[in-house]
Order: structure tokens, then C-alpha cells, then sequence
């Protein structure tokens, strides 16, 4: 049996009787591993002086020293902050040193050393832990989460794309319509200045013709008096003016991933995820 544990099996954790481990100053309750955790996180003795049970005997376990294992550690070397055996204080290394003993020193470095001991079991520990669970949490989620996130792009892409062709059929059918609606105005003119063309040809034939011969002029200028000939005006043809297109609205089109701090919904109590996707 490990000389640590030494009298542990034979003496039982005052609530629930499991092997005790640890025992509290203050409740002079001796505690397994379990119930000193539960004891820590009661708010009533979170701040109790909860110890190794064994540091409840007054027996120190001696050790060996590493170097020379023949002798155990007796003094501690205040300059090096190591423990030495006597070979080891008399030795090269040490000799000059401040030297204490090893049992006075462990008992005020273990006083000092207690204070941060209880500092990380009753804040920096639970902290810890408790940020590993929510981050154990969202790595859970997170496959679920990211799966979401793109069904719900493709599904607004999707959408996009369906407004997108019923706009692209829309306009080209207007463009065809009018184009329709042009051509017919085109070729109506088309037809008029054609027949203008002739009209102002068989004048200028007949002016010319006519030279010379004043009873067939005269006649020519009875049937064609000197009225104002007018073109019609020339249909300007329709066109295309391209919408503007990029980055910034196209995210506002489809949506954008952000990352936010877990929230909780007041309506429901549901918790919000960190990253989602903001439909626009």
C-alpha cells in the first residue's frame, strides 16, 4: 500500500462513508473526494480550510535523496529553494548556502503554498471547468450549428436564384414586347419617309422636266403647291441599363454569419447560439 495512503481505508467520509480523503477545518468533517467538492461549492463553507486528510497527523513521510539514496532529505537550501540530504549540504554545490531543516521549511512553504491552493479549488478550478463545459457544448453544437447555417444559405441562394430567373424572364419578356412595339413604329416610318422619298423625287422630276414649258409647269404647280414637307422623327431604339452589383449586396441578399455571445431568448428561454446566420 502507498505510504500516502496510509489509514485512508480505515476511516469513512463522514456524509456518505467512502474512504476519506479530505477533511475540513471548520466542520471538523472529514470528506471523500466527492463531498469535498460539494462542500467547496456550497455557499455557506466555500471558503472553509478543507486539507489532505493525512495533514491531520502530526507524521511526516521521509524521503530519499535522488543523488544519494542512501540518505534521506533533512535540510533545505534557502538560496536553491531544493531539499538536500547531509551529503548533499556539505557537498560543492551548496556549501556557503543558508541551509534549514527540511520539516520547518515544508511547514512554512505549505502555509504559503495553501492560499493559492484554495484559490484555484474555490474560484480558478470551477471557473475553468465551467468555461471547458460550455466549450465541450458549443463543439457539440457546432456540427449541428454549421450544417444549419449552410442549409439556411443555399436555402436563401436558392431563393435568389428562383427571384433572379423569374426577373430575368420578366424583363426579357418586356424587352421583346417593346422591341415588338419598336419595330412596328420603325417600320411605319420606315413607310412614310419612303413614300415622303418618292413624293419629293416626282417634284423634283417634274420641276426639272418642265423647263422651258410654261402651260405644263403651271400645271405641275397647280397639283403640287409649295406645302411644307415634315420628316417624321427618328425612333430611338430601346436599351439596357445594368443594375449594380457587388459584394455588399449580395450579403445582404443571401445573409451573413455573425458571432455573437450566448444569449437567451426571453420569449422562449431558448439560448441563442454564438455564430448564426442572420437571414436579411
Amino acid at each position: 500500500m502507498d505510504e500516502n495512503e496510509v489509514g485512508l481505508h480505515y476511516t469513512e467520509c463522514d456524509k456518505c462513508k467512502q474512504n476519506v480523503k479530505y477533511f475540513c477545518v471548520p466542520c471538523n468533517l472529514n470528506l471523500c473526494q466527492g463531498c469535498r467538492e460539494e462542500h467547496l461549492l456550497d455557499d455557506t463553507s466555500r471558503s472553509h480550510d478543507v486539507r489532505m486528510y493525512r495533514e491531520t497527523y502530526a507524521t511526516l513521510f521521509p524521503e530519499r535523496c535522488d543523488r544519494h539514496t542512501q540518505n534521506m532529505y533533512t535540510k533545505y537550501c534557502r538560496e536553491c529553494l531544493v531539499p538536500l540530504c547531509d551529503k548533499c549540504a556539505r557537498g560543492h554545490s551548496h556549501r556557503g548556502h543558508p541551509q534549514g531543516d527540511i520539516n520547518e521549511a515544508y511547514h512554512r512553504q505549505r502555509e504559503t503554498y495553501r492560499k493559492w491552493y484554495k484559490k484555484i479549488l474555490s474560484e480558478l478550478l470551477p471557473q475553468c471547468t465551467d468555461k471547458k463545459d460550455r466549450v465541450q457544448t458549443k463543439i457539440e453544437r457546432g456540427r449541428d450549428l454549421h450544417k444549419d447555417m449552410l442549409n439556411r444559405l443555399n436555402t436563401q441562394a436558392d431563393k435568389a436564384k428562383k427571384l433572379i430567373d423569374e426577373k430575368v424572364v420578366e424583363i426579357a419578356t418586356m424587352c421583346t414586347n417593346r422591341w415588338n412595339s419598336q419595330m412596328g413604329t420603325l417600320r411605319t416610318t420606315e413607310g412614310e419617309l419612303s413614300s415622303k422619298i418618292t413624293h419629293m423625287k416626282n417634284i423634283v422630276e417634274n420641276f426639272e422636266d418642265s423647263a422651258n414649258h410654261p402651260a405644263s409647269f403651271l400645271m405641275f404647280v397647280k397639283d403640287n403647291p409649295m406645302n411644307e414637307i415634315q420628316c417624321p422623327e427618328d425612333p430611338p431604339l430601346p436599351s439596357f441599363v445594368e443594375g449594380e452589383l457587388d459584394r455588399n449586396m449580395i450579403e445582404r441578399l443571401l445573409g451573413r454569419v455573425e458571432t455573437n455571445n450566448l444569449t437567451q431568448s426571453p420569449e422562449s428561454g431558448a439560448t441563442r447560439p454564438d455564430s448564426f446566420f442572420t437571414l436579411q
